[in-house]
């Protein structure tokens, strides 16, 4: 019976908006509060009249995953806002109140955007923008024992589109997680999405890297428009056990053999092959996206036949025919992409056919001629990339762009002046070159050392000198007066690798995260305040800026000469009205005063801003895009650490430099 027009509890129900493997989800109106949510329920007649004895597990399930998400306090991932049980019409409900997301998904907006470009392949950029957001989330429910289990791009709702039309991403339906900390049993099913499924998980035994493995063919899909396992679930399954993907580069051939390595060992069969964690995954992609970056742009552009596929996941776009609701799980997706339960003994026989050899055995679908790819695209092999052991990196390849631009140059440069032939050793390959008869002995000799000193080793040298040039020229001098000082901090704010200790968490009612490339301060309600620190850090004269973009409300700041342990520090804020105000606080907030407030038109209304403060002794200096927009003296607070901070809202920030003066 549709439950379209009933009461639960507060919530009345408006209108199936999609359908799980664990349940239905309804378009609802919170009476109390006027405003729409979104409702997962599950039914105990729906369940028992298949299965006599699934309700209780099914409810169970659904109890934990409601606790399982309640603990999540995360910016991409979806929150919980209630959760209970209900008896409606004789009909026995469990049910969870969620936001109601009008956007689509991201596997919507993935073929919205493929659909406007005529493929669904993404840029590096915009692919490791995305896996960075996902990695975030999944690894902060991996620091809470939890496995998601159904890793998917059908289940990452869209928050908002960022001016550069990428999406921020809200990571949902936990409904087959399991905490790996709880007792496993013989008879557990197998649940997950085929396509996706890590080869542990199709035996009914998820890790916390399975999660990985199901990111790591997101990323695949991404990168290359395409899933790396083609066919109906039981040769999709035999793959995941059997058959190593082709490396992205054989369907994206501008792709670099760094991408492909980190893709595969995400890839690898065995979770201890794989990265010691998920956040090390989209840092090694993220690192790799930016290396073959470099080589793109010194290249000349190169126009390539890009294969599309059609939707892996049954909903529709809006116009599309079908339900444009994210939160929509539709029932006529293709049998590859479904949500697959599974008992492990069925597994077993997709893949055996059977102990008594009665079964259909399964025919691995059509394998691409390796070879013939590997001689028109030359990958990475075996022995330059070892994932035999946990957690190793992929080995850092020479920039086969850079080679090739600086063989070319040389080549001209020896033509130009007559040079005879020459062979240059570029790994295995030999290059030659032909001149005149007229070339001196001089210049022969000198080309001939030049020409082996070109080898794939020096290449390297080559690019990493060209990377530190592009870093020593990033790190320039103080801009702030006095100037002066020694940059210590020269921090992009991606992750929390150079040791200055930024806070991750919930505290006292809002938190801080990493995501996106970016450090979040979040802040959902007014009437909070709560800074994110970095806790390793202590300046008593300095110059400090940040870059901060405002995602949602319409305030950031930053902190500075800051005391973790009694609270007090100075606090500067700016808003898009143009305002600023420089708080001191102390007493843990029971006490605050008014430094310095004001208006300033340094300061963008929209888009982000660099906000800095330089201060010497009792002189503090405030900054907006590197204007002075107000110079004071006070001489509460002498020294601490520096952090930042929003009011109300989101804020991302980015590129963090000291200079310490």
């Amino acid at each position: 019976m549709p439950l379209d027009g009933l009461d639960i509890g507060r919530y009345h129900l408006l209108r199936l908006i999609g359908s799980g493997g664990m349940g239905e989800v309804y378009l609802a109106e919170d009476t109390r509060i006027k405003r729409q949510v979104a409702i997962k329920v599950i039914r105990g007649e729906a369940i028992s009249s298949v299965n006599t004895h699934a309700t209780p597990n099914a409810a169970r399930l659904f109890e934990r995953e409601a606790k399982a998400i309640a603990r999540l306090n995360h910016s991409h991932i979806l929150p919980l806002f209630d959760y209970g049980e209900e008896s409606v019409n004789g009909i026995s409900l469990t049910f969870m109140v969620m936001p109601y997301c009008p956007a689509d998904s991201l596997d919507g907006w993935l073929r919205q955007k493929g659909e406007a470009r005529e493929t669904r392949a993404l840029s590096l950029q915009e692919a490791a923008y995305l896996l960075n957001q996902a990695a975030g989330a999944l690894q902060y429910a991996h620091d809470q024992q939890l496995v998601h289990q159904d890793v998917k791009p059908s289940n990452f709702l869209i928050r908002s589109t960022r001016e550069a039309g990428l999406p921020d991403l809200l990571l949902t339906d936990f409904g087959i997680a399991k905490l790996i900390t709880a007792n496993s049993s013989s008879s557990q099913s197998v649940r997950g999405t085929p396509s996706y499924m890590a080869p542990e998980q199709w035996e009914g035994n998820p890790v916390i890297a399975s999660d990985q493995y199901a990111l790591g063919i997101m990323a695949y899909q991404l990168v290359t428009g395409r899933l790396p396992y083609q066919g109906g679930p039981g040769q999709i399954m035999y793959q995941h056990f059997t058959s190593e993907p082709q490396p992205p580069s054989a369907h994206m051939p501008l792709l670099s053999m760094e991408v492909d390595a980190v893709i595969l060992q995400a890839l690898a069969k065995k979770p201890e092959d794989r990265f010691d964690s998920i956040t090390a995954f989209a840092q090694a992609f993220q690192q790799a996206a930016q290396d073959s970056n470099e080589t793109i742009n010194q290249l000349p552009s190169l126009k390539t036949s890009v294969p599309t596929f059609a939707s892996t996941d049954g909903r529709h776009g809006p116009g599309a025919g079908g339900s444009s609701d994210p939160y929509a799980t539709v029932t006529s997706r293709p049998p590859e992409e479904q949500d697959l339960p599974l008992s492990v003994s069925d597994v077993s026989t997709v893949i055996t056919g059977g102990k008594d050899g009665s079964g259909d055995r399964v025919t691995p679908a059509p394998e691409v001629n390796s070879q013939a790819m590997n001689e028109q695209f030359p990958m990475l092999n075996r022995g330059d990339w070892d994932t035999g052991r946990k957690g190793r990196q992929p080995k850092r390849q020479s920039g086969r762009g850079l080679l090739m631009v600086a063989l070319a140059l040389l080549a001209l440069i020896l033509i130009a002046s007559g040079a005879g032939a020459y062979y240059f050793l570029a790994g295995s390959r030999s290059i030659f070159i032909f001149g005149g008869p007229d070339i001196t002995a001089t210049t022969r000799a000198r080309g001939q050392s030049t020409a082996i000193a070109l080898t794939t080793a020096n290449a390297r040298h080559f690019a990493s000198a060209t990377a530190q040039m592009k870093a020593t020229s990033t790190a320039e001098a103080n801009p702030y007066a006095p100037g002066g000082g020694t940059l210590v901090i020269n921090d992009p704010l991606s992750n929390n690798s150079k040791g200055y200790n930024w806070e991750e968490g919930g505290r006292d009612g809002g938190f801080c995260t990493f995501s996106g490339g970016t450090y979040h301060s979040n802040i959902p309600q007014s009437g909070v305040f709560h800074s994110c620190l970095a806790l390793a850090t202590n300046f008593a004269d300095f110059a400090f800026e940040v870059q901060a973009a405002v995602i949602s409300g319409s305030s950031s700041g930053i902190v500075f000469r800051a005391d973790r342990a009694t609270t007090h520090l100075y606090y500067f804020i700016i808003d898009e009205s143009g305002n600023f105000h420089l708080k001191v606080y102390f007493d843990k907030f029971d006490t605050s005063s008014v430094v310095a407030s004001g208006s300033s038109a340094a300061i963008k209304t929209s888009g982000s801003n660099l906000i800095a403060v330089g201060a010497r002794g009792g002189q503090i200096d405030l900054y907006v895009n590197r204007q002075l927009i107000k110079s004071l003296s006070d001489t509460t607070f002498r020294s601490g650490q520096i952090g930042v901070v929003a009011l109300a809202g989101e804020v991302a920030f980015s590129n963090v430099r000291v200079w310490k003066l």
